[in-house]
């Protein structure tokens, strides 16, 4: 039997904005935020969005030269996004892929963080944008990576994947153009309306470990 007054000491304690900031664990001046986002709201993780211009020459045929994806950092206790389970303060890279490239179609964890020297090589044409999340936005973004878990198609590819991910979480949304969603697309809308930096050497992509490579 529970007692209501002790109901708060059994439910996780989720940092506030505040905290992180003050903490040093996160830097204000990277995220881009929209109401109804506030220091005091709390924080289930961070989502970053990355749109590379340039990539596997293998969708050159399909017209999606390039590729984007995401990463996740989690925050107080341990959660599964999609298949994959983090701890606290873990981080993951997340992407679709074709399966004539990875032999797996859909959803994998790692293989960008993997293949990271080859984005490096080309860094100035990888674009990315920051998003904390609060517990229930991490539902809805959950919800977004179970769906694309087998799936990928050239007019519902890792551009989509990334820009719903990135929708579910944040109030400053990117436009979906159907069957015309590309990379360097998301690229362009990334730097209109969101405050974006540019490169692969942040720390939510490099802490991902290269070695932890899966799929759904």
């Amino acid at each position: 039997m529970v007692f209501p007054n002790h109901i708060e000491a059994l439910e996780p304690k989720y940092p506030t904005l505040r905290e992180l900031i003050e903490n040093d664990m996160i830097d204000l001046s990277e995220m881009s935020y929209a109401e109804p986002y506030g220091l005091d709201d709390q924080v289930a993780g961070v989502l970053t969005i990355y749109s590379s211009t340039s990539g596997n020459s293998s969708l050159t045929s399909l017209g999606l030269q390039g590729h984007a994806w995401i990463t996740v950092r989690n925050y107080q206790k341990t959660r599964s996004y999609g298949t994959k389970s983090l701890s606290s303060n873990q981080f993951c890279s997340i992407g679709t892929w074709p399966s004539f490239i990875t032999g797996y179609n859909g959803v994998w964890y790692n293989y960008e963080r993997n293949k990271r020297s080859g984005y490096a090589n080309n860094s100035s044409q990888v674009t990315y944008a920051k998003q904390t999340f609060s517990p229930i936005a991490y539902s809805r973004l959950n919800s977004v990576i179970n769906s694309y878990g087998k799936t990928w198609a050239p007019a519902d590819n890792c551009t989509h994947f990334a820009t719903k991910t990135w929708n579910s979480v944040s109030n400053i949304k990117l436009t979906i153009n159907s069957n015309a969603n590309t990379p360097s697309k998301l690229s362009n809308q990334i730097k209109s309306k969101c405050t974006y930096h540019i490169g692969v050497n942040d720390a939510d992509f490099t802490s991902c470990s290269s070695s932890s490579v899966s799929h759904y």
